[in-house]
């Protein structure tokens, strides 16, 4: 199964984000690595550009590795 954005997406969390924004219909797989890159949560957009959640990085870790972000 292909996991969307939209799929692991807090819709609770939308404040102090990063500049970065990401498409909820977005994959996974093709924003992961600019997701990571980020020191704080990244805005999920819709095709409206506005900000319906938020994913953290260490989400993406969690989701793709199944494990945390700065845990060997």
């Amino acid at each position: 199964k292909v996991l969307l954005i939209e799929d692991v997406m807090d819709t609770s969390d939308i404040k102090d984000l990063s500049d970065l924004k990401v498409s909820k219909d977005e994959t996974i797989e093709n924003v992961a690595e600019k997701i990571l890159n980020q020191d704080k949560s990244v805005a999920v957009i819709d095709s409206n550009n506005k900000i319906v959640g938020s994913i953290n990085p260490s989400k993406i870790i969690n989701t793709v590795f199944g494990g945390t972000k700065n845990n060997n």
